[in-house]
């Protein structure tokens, strides 16, 4: 029986050949040697063994290769039709090619052709039929109105993982139970339009008894082509009917601008021919009643057909936030009739006022005086003014120097203490009250904190050398500090309060 052992201990690699001429063996005991046939040769026995014929090495390192090869159940005509080189091979050893080491490159073709086998049979001839793999796929179910795949089990061995058939485009994901089959959890929408009656029918489903919530296996049973053709068809439908719903858009908006123009037109020439340019509220009315199946939609081509629109427009909400609009007043200074003056002036009339006449003359606009410290007129925040403060702001920080953490000392000092305060409200800019304490301590200044700020200070009071660093407040400190310095109050935390310097000269 072939084995890999007896494989390798048979192929080992034979005597190199003698010089002797291949002639029957002439030992006293020559080794019994098996053929083919099975017939046993048996020599004379001798005490001295000098030399191997390659004859005989031949024959013995041949029989096993061969037996192990009848024993596999290969077909050796197969693997030497499929197989040019053995051909060659064995024309050329037929022909006497290889000389006195034919026994040993036969034995060798043999060993390479036992252990190549398989894969040269199991090759498929050119006209041979095609036997394919089956592609591995994924079960398909539907529910609520589209298909999903299976996608995988749930870590829990509870819940089946179902994802939509558009994996690559459509996220939405469903959970079912494994044992009630029932659905348990809905991840995102379908981004898609949900498949038709016809694609549903293909996989043998009835649209018209289908229940909400059930899932129903449907397998990989519809033809993909035919399905395509029915995708590619409610895309085309759709398509066109988006195309449709433009082109009516369109259509409408250039309708309802033409009307627009014309009953523009319209009331500008009633105008004209009564010799007066009507007010906004005479046009507005007209405009209405004679455009009222087709709304105004454009307002910008309205005022190029009506440019005095836009100033009435303008003056009246001037008045308006003046205050001083009313009906009478808008009335009695608009502008007066005037007469067509010649027949080759333009169509557009400027009417012209005399405004030194005092029935003429305009009321005198009064405006409020803007306050500067309200923060709905903060200039900073002016869309116009700010990219310009940033600017400011920004080279400002650039020059100035480092601002120093701690007040600056003095060698002479007094035995008050007079400063500057001001509450940290998060603003950059600060309103600085002047302080005074007639004696360098700690009680006396917090006497003078509580009072500014109106409230109690119940923790500590700390000096904030950084916004993470604070320490206490100790006699020295206070003894050794120069007059007329900035300081910042933190009362936000009531358990400590924080006093911190502000360097006036890095500002």
């Amino acid at each position: 029986m072939y084995s890999p052992e007896s494989m390798n201990s048979n192929i080992s690699s034979p005597s190199p050949p003698s010089s002797s001429s291949l002639n029957a063996p002439s030992l006293a005991d020559a080794p019994e040697v098996r053929s083919d046939d099975g017939e046993a040769e048996t020599s004379e026995p001798s005490t001295s063994v000098t030399a191997v014929p390659m004859e005989i090495v031949s024959q013995a390192s041949t029989s096993a290769p061969v037996n192990q090869l009848l024993a596999s159940g290969i077909d050796m005509s197969s693997v030497i039709k499929n197989n040019a080189v053995l051909q060659a091979l064995l024309a050329s050893a037929s022909a006497g090619g290889f000389g006195d080491n034919a026994g040993l490159t036969m034995s060798k073709l043999l060993t390479a052709a036992l252990a190549n086998g398989s894969t040269a049979v199991a090759k498929r001839d050119a006209g041979s039929p095609r036997t394919d793999i089956p592609k591995k796929t994924r079960l398909k179910v539907f529910s609520n109105g589209f298909f999903m795949t299976f996608d995988k089990l749930s870590s829990c061995q509870k819940k089946y993982f179902w994802r939509c058939e558009y994996k690559n485009t459509c996220k939405a994901r469903m959970h079912t139970d494994i044992v009630t089959e029932k659905i348990l959890t809905f991840i995102h929408e379908h981004n898609h339009s949900a498949p038709i009656d016809e694609e549903v029918r293909l996989y043998g489903l009835d649209p018209t008894n289908i229940e909400r919530n059930r899932v129903y296996i449907v397998g990989n049973v519809a033809d993909p082509n035919q399905r395509r053709k029915i995708r590619k068809q409610v895309a085309d439908r759709e398509a066109a009917a988006k195309r449709l719903v433009q082109q009516q858009e369109e259509e409408q908006q250039k309708q309802q601008s033409a009307s627009s123009i014309v009953a523009a037109r319209a009331a500008y020439a009633q105008a004209m021919q009564n010799g007066s340019i009507p007010t906004s509220s005479g046009v507005a009315s007209f405009l209405q009643s004679t455009s009222a199946t087709a709304p105004m939609t454009s307002h910008s081509m309205l005022l190029a057909q009506m440019p005095f629109l836009n100033n009435i427009k303008t003056e009246m909400s001037n008045m308006v936030k003046n205050e001083q609009f009313t009906p009478e007043r808008y009335t009695q200074h608009m502008s007066p009739n005037l007469p067509l003056q010649t027949a080759t002036i333009a169509p557009l009339i400027i009417p012209t006022e005399n405004y030194d006449s005092p029935s003429y003359r305009q009321p005198a606009i009064k405006r409020k005086a803007t306050d500067l410290t309200n923060e709905e007129h903060d200039l900073r925040r002016d869309p116009m003014f700010q990219p310009t403060f940033e600017l400011a702001r920004k080279l400002r920080k650039l020059w100035k120097g480092e601002p120093n953490r701690y007040p600056r000392t003095t060698t002479t000092p007094t035995h008050h203490f007079e400063f500057f305060l001001s509450k940290n409200d998060g603003t950059d800019e600060h309103l600085y009250v002047p302080m005074r304490i007639n004696l360098r301590d700690e009680a006396h200044l917090k006497e003078a904190l509580q009072d500014f700020c109106g409230q109690q200070c119940i923790g500590m009071l700390l000096f904030g050398i950084s916004p993470k660093i604070s320490v206490m407040f100790n006699q020295p400190m206070l003894n050794n500090w120069d007059n007329n310095q900035f300081f910042l109050l933190d009362i936000s935390n009531p358990s400590r309060w924080r006093l911190m310097y502000v360097d006036d000269q890095a500002v």
